[in-house]
């Protein structure tokens, strides 16, 4: 979806997105895979040595577990362009946290911190479900943004469309 001057991608697009840059670095003959790109720009630098491209996932990898809106099981290999350890899961959110913290303190960041941070800016102030109903959160770059008491809480449910 297109939003003034820039594009906001719901889930879907996110996987889809992620599929095509790693499929475009493969064409591109980048020969230690997708993985290692991301490990050296990122990963490597927040601390997640458990998170992988879906097709480097090694045989004995512990990822996190996905579950769907029934609350089934969903298998590992049909869920997301990328796979992570909970573990991994935790210091990605700590480190987005951080970001923020240090943006709103007007504190120097650095471009991956930058990017952390602009993750959470919010790009829909009110979404709307489907039916056209409101939601009770603002929408930022791949996050819900409910605010709960003075505090902004990220969270991301999974659904897509304009509001997720």
């Amino acid at each position: 979806m297109k939003q003034s001057s820039c594009w906001i991608y719901s889930s879907a697009g996110f996987v889809t997105l992620g599929f095509a840059v790693a499929a475009a670095a493969a064409a591109g003959g980048l020969t230690d895979g997708y993985t290692s790109l991301l490990e050296s720009i990122i990963t490597a630098q927040i601390g997640m040595p458990n998170t992988f491209a879906a097709d480097d996932v090694p045989p004995n990898a512990v990822l996190a577990q996905g579950y769907n809106a029934n609350s089934k099981q969903v298998p590992i290999t049909a869920a997301a362009d990328l796979k992570s350890s909970a573990q991994d899961m935790l210091a990605w959110l700590d480190a987005v946290y951080q970001a923020m913290k240090l943006q709103a303190a007007g504190a120097s960041l650095t471009p991956l911190q930058q990017a952390l941070a602009n993750t959470t800016n919010i790009w829909i102030a009110n979404p709307e479900n489907p039916d056209k109903k409101p939601t009770n959160f603002a929408m930022g770059l791949g996050w819900q943004i409910p605010t709960i008491g003075s505090s902004q809480v990220l969270t991301k449910n999974g659904v897509t469309g304009k509001g997720g």
